[in-house]
């Protein structure tokens, strides 16, 4: 989740995000551009972190499991 929240801000930094940007999620910013993605943990996408939920849908179009579709996994 740290790590999350350090990619997000300094993504906002690195593009020097104006104030209309910053309301706006990542993925909204970008929209024309490319997808934003994230790689996320099975308590993020089953909705058992209520905290990384919000930022999720808020910051991001596309998602990938970190370590559920891995060869061992499946």
């Amino acid at each position: 989740m740290r790590d999350l929240v350090l990619l997000l801000i300094g993504l906002f930094l690195a593009v020097g995000c104006t104030q209309k940007q910053q309301t706006d999620g990542l993925k909204d910013a970008y929209k024309d551009d490319f997808y934003i993605g994230a790689a996320v943990n099975t308590s993020q996408y089953s909705g058992r972190d209520a905290r990384a939920l919000p930022i999720l849908k808020e910051h991001f179009n596309s998602i990938t499991p970190e370590n559920d579709l891995k060869w061992e996994n499946i």
